[in-house]
């Protein structure tokens, strides 16, 4: 019985991630496209997608959302790899410096929509917001990568 848990684990595995890197890539292109044709309601109703069908503050909420935290936050990562390989010596250094601050950024405007969110679930809250920054800075490093960004630190090797 084991195996047949495990084989049905593995062969899912895949499906899941692949899934899952889909929906992260129609909400970057919705990001992408924000400022033409799309807007942050879409955007964000494509963010949260995953994770509608469960009560607000739930411990099925709270768990799905700290599921799309880890993917956003592993989708950020890897952005953030590929530009080290892409970005110049200065372009790397302003980039780490404008992650260390943005982290701190997260961290205060996540703990005030969550304390703004209280009557409803602060977890959630706190949860989401950093959902969606880490959205957002993905489609910023995306954009990058892509070589469309006028961000100051997208500056890529010759």
């Amino acid at each position: 019985m084991r195996w047949i848990v495990f084989a049905a684990m593995v062969l899912t595995a895949p499906v899941a991630a692949s899934e899952i890197e889909n929906q992260h890539d129609a909400v970057l292109q919705c990001l992408s496209l924000m400022e033409t044709e799309t807007t942050w309601p879409q955007c964000r109703t494509m963010i949260f997608k995953p994770c509608q069908d469960h009560t607000v503050g739930s411990d099925d909420h709270l768990g799905c959302l700290e599921t799309e935290k880890t993917g956003w936050q592993t989708a950020m990562d890897t952005r953030r790899e590929l530009l080290d390989q892409k970005l110049t010596a200065n372009g790397s250094a302003m980039l780490a410096d404008l992650l260390g601050r943005w982290f701190g950024y997260v961290a205060n405007k996540c703990q005030a929509v969550a304390e703004a969110k209280s009557g409803i679930s602060a977890d959630a809250a706190f949860a989401g917001c950093e959902v969606s920054e880490m959205a957002g800075i993905s489609s910023d490093f995306e954009t990058c990568l892509k070589g469309n960004s006028t961000s100051p630190y997208c500056i890529h090797k010759e």
